[in-house]
């Protein structure tokens, strides 16, 4: 954006996310776990629209914790290229991520989260100089802790519980980053209700990452930046517009008309200028028909 200003060069940030996952009290947990698991570890939690916080409410997170918990210990680390190794996680892609990864995970802990499985590097016997992060899961997080404001990009599920929509809009709404978020429920109402009061750019409800598969606009406000590309409303985002107006019937009204408009401004030009700022501002369509009419009245003397 510094290099861009200095050519006034347009310009779209897409800069990351703190992306959170909704779960209501109504939500089926056998229809939400699997895309959870996807949205948290799907490339080793390297993806900028991945679920870095579970939002769960208190009736199903004990049930929650259990079930990920149960599916997370049993996550391979390694890599695919080789048919024998069948790797759920895959490496860190950027250096020296491991040390900060683990700072904050004990800051957490230390500030009252629970670690209930991983939170260290993983030395992977066949390939000890790579960097891999051992799948972790992380419950009692709050949103004072570090690692709920910051973007961890690593295969951490951060779970947190709240007790009421409101509570969980803000919970969502605490952080830095808006890009994108899940609604998980079985009222599709009140998912959609609680998708518009999330700041953010993009809201999925009972799906992961399913608005970029569509094609609409991806970007997100605040920390995750400005501008979309994607969809129609991307298009136009990577387009210099210009407007150009001309008189759609030219041979019965040219700018000429009114006159009255000429500078400068006589008594009728003044009625006819307040008269139309009535009819397009007025507070009631009585209002606006007299100004019309006056308007009419003052561009025929």
């Amino acid at each position: 954006m510094q290099s861009a200003s200095a050519t006034l060069t347009p310009c779209i940030l897409e800069l990351g996310g703190k992306d959170c996952a909704i779960i209501r009290h109504d939500a089926n947990l056998d229809q939400t776990i699997p895309i959870i698991l996807r949205g948290v570890f799907q490339n080793s939690g390297q993806n900028c629209i991945g679920f870095e916080r579970i939002i769960v409410h208190e009736k199903l997170h004990d049930e929650l914790v259990k079930k990920v918990y149960d599916k997370i210990k049993l996550m391979r680390v390694g890599c695919s290229l080789n048919d024998e190794d069948r790797a759920d996680v895959g490496a860190i892609t950027m250096g020296d991520q491991c040390e900060r990864i683990t700072a904050l995970i004990k800051s957490a802990v230390s500030a009252g989260a629970t670690l209930v499985h991983g939170g260290h590097a993983y030395i992977h016997p066949n390939y000890p100089t790579a960097q891999y992060y051992a799948p972790t899961l992380l419950t009692n997080v709050t949103s004072k802790m570090e690692i709920s404001q910051t973007e961890v990009f690593a295969p951490v599920m951060i779970i947190m519980k709240f007790k009421t929509d409101e509570e969980a809009i803000e919970i969502a709404n605490s952080a830095p980053y808006g890009l994108g978020n899940s609604v998980f429920t079985s009222n599709q109402g009140e998912g959609d209700q609680i998708a518009r009061k999330l700041r953010c750019g993009m809201v999925g409800v009972n799906d992961f990452g399913v608005t970029y598969m569509c094609n609409l606009p991806f970007g997100g406000v605040g920390g995750s930046g400005f501008g979309r590309f994607g969809g129609v409303e991307g298009i136009r985002s990577q387009c210099l517009m210009k407007s150009i107006a001309l008189d759609r019937y030219p041979s019965l009204i040219r700018t000429t008309i009114p006159q009255i408009l000429n500078y400068p401004i006589s008594t009728n030009g003044s009625m006819f200028v307040n008269n139309l700022i009535e009819v397009i501002y007025g507070n009631s369509l009585t209002d606006k028909i007299k100004a019309g009419i006056k308007m009419i009245k003052n561009s025929r003397r």
